[in-house]
């Protein structure tokens, strides 16, 4: 091992130590899946603002931030509840043939995984209202995420973007490693690292760096990485957890209301993401009357 790869080491077990994660208790906080109107306008108001509060976003005159993917079937939203008050939120999204949302900035880095077979799914639209970013509770929604990658979605791998300044921490505490160079995100102000976790090293890598328990008793690896088992802090419908997300989406009635009355996320899609919709979504779920018309023609 060179003295960089030492180094290196010893910043990953200084941070492991540190954060001491095995701590947190799953019961803390509920992460549930958004599955009305409500609650993804929950999600996506909370997550405009944090990013807003940040400056990685303009304040401007929209209130809530939906990316292009948030109204595809291959996209899971959830938001954190401390008791009954919202206080995060995280997106999971499968690999599809409109791709993911990193395609924006490592389009070449990701190809070349689903060129040799990969599986993909991208954790993303991250955020914590500021009095709880030091509680555990972005820990349980970012292990939330690699449990939906993981058992529900089986993909082998899983990609993240993160600022630069952050890369450490994921690789010590999840085993990511790095797609390409830092380089400026395609939307956000900000820089954006591209991160990579084989999901069988994943695994490994929880099961081999956190081998204390949490405080009811199973490792982060049992509790998160075991096919067949939804997380004590994690609230699904039975649909979702029986064959993977194929047999759960958002109702008609809360795809219009946040995606079509609440927001004119619709209007600026590409237009193979209009394309891909419409081969997921009726003309009946897509048609409200005198909105969004043009989706159809």
């Amino acid at each position: 091992m060179g003295i960089d790869a030492d180094s290196r080491h010893a910043r990953h077990e200084l941070i492991r130590a540190r954060a001491r994660v095995h701590e947190v208790p799953p019961g803390a906080f509920r992460v549930r899946l958004a599955q009305d109107a409500h609650e993804l306008q929950v999600a996506f108001t909370l997550l405009h603002e944090a990013y807003a509060e940040r400056g990685l976003e303009p304040t401007g005159d929209k209130k809530m931030r939906i990316t292009p993917h948030h109204v595809l079937q291959e996209s899971l939203v959830f938001v954190a509840y401390e008791g009954d008050r919202p206080v995060g939120t995280i997106s999971v999204t499968c690999d599809s043939p409109v791709g993911l949302p990193l395609d924006k900035d490592y389009r070449a880095e990701i190809d070349r995984l689903r060129d040799a077979g990969a599986r993909l799914a991208e954790v993303g639209s991250l955020a914590v209202l500021k009095p709880w970013r030091l509680t555990g509770v972005t820990f349980l929604m970012s292990m939330t995420a690699v449990w939906a990658c993981h058992v529900l979605f089986r993909a082998t791998h899983m990609a993240i973007g993160v600022n630069p300044s952050a890369e450490a921490f994921y690789a010590a505490i999840h085993g990511f490693t790095r797609l390409g160079e830092p380089r400026r995100h395609a939307e956000l102000i900000t820089p954006v690292v591209g991160l990579v976790q084989e999901t069988g090293a994943g695994r490994d890598h929880y099961a081999g760096h956190h081998r204390e328990p949490m405080p009811h008793g199973r490792r982060i690896h049992e509790e998160f990485c075991t096919i067949g088992r939804t997380p004590a802090c994690v609230e699904v419908p039975r649909e979702l957890t029986g064959d993977g997300p194929g047999r759960w989406r958002l109702s008609r009635q809360a795809f219009r209301e946040v995606f079509i009355h609440a927001s004119d996320r619709l209007y600026s899609l590409d237009p193979d993401t209009q394309a891909y919709l419409m081969s997921q979504r009726s003309p009946e779920t897509l048609r409200a009357p005198g909105v969004a018309q043009e989706l159809l023609e």
